[in-house]
């Protein structure tokens, strides 16, 4: 049957209200061909989340609705493999060793921090043999890093890593230690990646349609539009960590709410716009509501680089994405990707990347065969 999590908000209510409900649906989940499997409970956000193995959401909510009324929030579906790679478990807690086992409270809360690692770099595009080993050895290093510091790996595929942290503090010091890693004088830099960490905070269920969806999108997106070699952090650590988020060591920096904003808003007007040759500034600034001053200086402040910069690194990113699968003949792609002529697509290409995009089609072409 399938899985779902759901989400109640009750604020005022404490570690014994919600275990006494739990009971309650253990006692008749039969009668709805349910299964209530574990919960999370966080008493100073007052949220509860519930693990039902259920025919449908439906029965999922008749059974809360008879067994105590509380009705949830929200109904997300969800796998048991992802949610144990978030949240640690799958069912309640282990009793400790020479205790009875007894109906507990449980007071976990199901909120986390995501740690995003993005390490594509021009360099990688033009790596040797020698680098590759060593890039693939480093994935190992990377995860051996998150495990040590508590958290659990969530993704890793190509060059972008999602982990998932119970403690802010220890979501911290590893994206410290991993960009150490890669630092100067650390065997990673020999890699010639340079990483991009972005931390976010959320819970798993919320109106997005994936499990911890918004705390993804968000860590990942900082990820992507970091500086090189810097950890941005999404407002909603601050947030959610209360008095565990102090003071940030160098090489971090934390966005408010409206730098976030902006930086969400720029990006989604990129993927609608990147492949018009001929946007100009003052357009990109229409679609924000900003003057074209105002939008040059958030972009600045916020991604480190003028709109059009952010736009043609934007292109120059997809166009190399559609190179690696082979999406047409390198002019098609060039225009395809907002250029307007071949010749500049290549000088661009060259000065972001450091070598043409025929010669990375070739080489892509030449790992492909061996």
């Amino acid at each position: 049957m399938p899985i779902f999590m759901d989400r109640h908000d009750v604020p005022g209510a404490t570690a014994a209200d919600v275990a006494h409900a739990h009971q309650k649906d253990l006692d008749i989940q039969d009668r709805y061909n349910c299964r209530a499997i574990t919960y999370w409970f966080d008493e100073a956000r007052g949220t509860a989340f519930c693990l039902i193995e259920a025919p449908d959401a439906q029965a999922v909510q008749a059974m809360h609705d008879s067994a105590h009324g509380l009705i949830p929030h929200l109904i997300l579906q969800v796998e048991s493999d992802t949610i144990e790679a978030f949240l640690g478990r799958i069912q309640d807690p282990e009793t400790p060793a020479g205790t009875e086992p007894v109906t507990t409270e449980i007071i976990e809360p199901a909120l986390r921090t995501i740690l995003s690692l993005d390490t594509r770099s021009p360099s990688q595009l033009k790596m040797s043999a020698d680098q590759a080993s060593r890039s693939m050895a480093a994935k190992g290093r990377i995860s051996d890093i998150v495990t040590r510091h508590g958290g659990r790996e969530v993704e890793h595929a190509g060059n972008k890593f999602i982990a998932s942290f119970s403690l802010l503090a220890e979501a911290i010091t590893c994206a410290m230690e991993i960009r150490h890693f890669f630092s100067a004088d650390s065997e990673g830099i020999a890699i010639g990646a340079v990483p991009r960490i972005g931390l976010s905070a959320g819970v798993p269920v919320t109106e997005s349609s994936e499990l911890f969806g918004d705390a993804v999108r968000s860590a990942s997106l900082l990820s992507d539009h970091a500086r090189k070699g810097e950890v941005l952090l999404a407002p909603s650590v601050y947030e959610y960590a209360g008095s565990e988020a102090l003071g940030l060591p160098a090489g971090m920096r934390v966005l408010n709410d409206t730098e976030q904003q902006f930086l969400i808003a720029l990006t989604e007007v990129a993927a609608r716009v990147w492949t018009e040759p001929k946007l100009q500034n003052a357009e990109i600034a229409k679609e924000l509501g900003l003057s074209t001053s105002q939008l040059y200086r958030q972009s600045i402040a916020v991604t480190g680089r003028a709109p059009s910069r952010f736009m043609q690194d934007y292109r120059l990113e997809k166009a190399a994405c559609s190179i690696e699968r082979r999406e047409g003949t390198l002019s098609e792609i060039a225009f395809a990707s907002g250029f307007c002529s071949l010749s500049y697509f290549s000088k661009c290409f060259k000065k972001k990347y450091g070598l043409l995009p025929s010669h990375y089609a070739a080489q892509l072409a030449h790992i492909s065969t061996v």
